[in-house]
């Protein structure tokens, strides 16, 4: 059935209903029975429970004729009660993408307990339905997703994706889910696959119109982030019925034009943070309009631009660009904390009282107490991925653009997708902002200079080919802060 679009006003129980419980327990005092009552009461119980204190069976009765009796039940285990062992589920796994490993950490001893190598490049890393997913890449083969049983610690089963590239994971709400930009020649466009995590293929595929370049999972609903031509917009996905809402609805006047790179859902309500690099802000949108209702610095100095952004309980979670993470309170809108790491961070997850933050340039997990805001333990994860070195701000020969940053490139050049930070260079039908997106080039992925440079937006382009996919478009050499292509010849 194809996916059914409302519109948002429609919608209902976005943030979750809360239920009343008892302000105090239930006074079982009051419920006493007399001692000769209770007395018979316990001499009854006694009769017909076994000593195990499961009731005992009936005597059995006369088979049928020809039938045979079935097999004993098994003797129950008991558990061992003196002592609690963290179960491998409950491992917090991260990713390394230079040794290309997954790695489960023990948060009693927070040290790695499990180390599991990897056949392509590790993308993203997502956990949900009892297992552990990470979407990898390979040189000449579809996108994959992995299935990591995390009870024994062992890759169970690849899934490969052949409707496009996977631009993002998420798992939860009785399926993983992947956002898909499809290749232009696919009949079905971008869209988002749902995965069965039982049968381990696509059950499920929803057209969205748009590339979906954040998931997440919240109150039973998908949400996805959609990158349009020029703005962004998020849909509300219904497992069940396959509903998309798209907030906002239409885009009828610039209150609505955002351009957001990440979004958070809270109880306080819908969180994003901006693609401008410029920005060192987060904002909280009306999850009914799409509209922008606060706006709400975190950041101290230029390089303070928010790279991720994570809810949980009481706070939001930002990390930053120039190294380290923000708590944020939602409620009062003011930040409580700020915990400095020395590097960027690329992924935060929440588990066993702790905000863990993922490193891969300083090849480290920090563990956050969510008490003290206080690192309390700094986890190895393997090799470092090397940072870049600063380039030479000195123009070469050749065209560079007026008002903008020297150029490090020439036609013919081979360049490198700059791997730090970690996110892939969108290539587009023109060299423009407006222009479609085709495509993206994973970080530290090398492209062929084809044609440039053009200059828009303040930003040098050049048409370029993906070596390793042969994806062609145009991309922008950096923003003035950072060099996005650096040269590799």
């Amino acid at each position: 059935m194809p996916p059914i679009r409302v519109h948002p006003l429609q919608l209902h129980g976005l943030l979750g209903a809360t239920y009343p419980v008892p302000e105090r327990g239930i006074a079982l005092s009051r419920f006493r029975l007399p001692i000769s009552m209770a007395t018979l009461l316990l001499l009854s119980l006694a009769c017909v429970l076994s000593p195990s204190g499961q009731p005992t069976p009936d005597a059995a009765a006369p088979l049928p004729a020809g039938a045979t009796a079935p097999p004993p039940a098994p003797t129950p285990i008991l558990a061992d009660t003196t002592a609690v062992e963290l179960t491998p589920v409950d491992l917090v796994w991260v990713l390394n993408p230079v040794d290309r490993t997954v790695l489960g950490i023990d948060p009693e001893s927070n040290d790695a307990a499990a180390i599991i190598p990897l056949t392509g490049q590790p993308v993203q890393l997502v956990v949900g339905e009892d297992n552990v997913w990470v979407l990898i890449r390979q040189e000449g083969q579809a996108d994959a997703i992995l299935q990591i049983d995390p009870r024994v610690r062992e890759v169970t089963a690849s899934i490969p994706l052949t409707q496009g590239t996977v631009e993002s994971l998420a798992a939860g709400a009785g399926g993983v889910w992947a956002g898909i930009a499809a290749a232009p020649s696919t009949a079905a466009g971008s869209g988002v696959a749902r995965i069965d995590p039982l049968s381990q293929q696509v059950a499920v595929y929803l057209p969205t119109g748009a590339v979906a370049a954040e998931l997440l999972v919240y109150d039973q609903a998908l949400w996805a982030l959609e990158q349009a031509a020029v703005f962004t917009y998020i849909d509300r996905i219904d497992p069940l019925s396959k509903q998309i809402t798209s907030i906002p609805a239409s885009v009828d006047s610039r209150d609505y034009v955002q351009q957001f790179a990440g979004i958070a859902l809270h109880a306080s309500g819908l969180w994003a943070i901006s693609q401008d690099q410029q920005s060192h802000y987060i904002y909280r949108v009306d999850p009914g309009s799409g509209r922008v209702t606060g706006i709400y610095s975190v950041g101290e100095t230029a390089s303070d631009h928010p790279t991720g952004l994570l809810a949980g309980p009481d706070s939001l979670w930002i990390a930053l660009h120039s190294g380290g993470v923000v708590r944020f309170d939602p409620n009062s809108a003011q930040v409580v904390a700020r915990i400095p790491l020395g590097g960027p961070v690329t992924g935060m997850q929440l588990l066993a009282g702790s905000l863990w933050a993922e490193s891969p340039t300083n090849a480290a997990v920090y563990r956050i107490d969510l008490t003290s805001d206080q690192v309390t333990a700094t986890i190895p994860t393997g090799s470092r991925l090397k940072p870049s070195p600063t380039p030479p701000l000195k123009p070469p020969p050749g065209m560079t653009c007026a008002g903008s940053y020297p150029s490090q490139l020439h036609v013919g050049n081979t360049a490198l997708v700059n791997p730090d930070p970690p996110v892939p260079n969108r290539l587009r039908t023109e060299p423009d902002l407006n222009g479609d997106i085709v495509g993206e080039v994973p970080p530290g992925e090398y492209v062929e200079i084809l044609e440039g440079p053009a200059c828009a937006n303040g930003w040098v382009w050049w048409e370029v080919r993906a070596i390793s996919s042969g994806l062609t478009g145009w991309t922008a050499e950096g923003d003035g802060n950072d060099y996005w292509l650096l040269p590799a010849d």
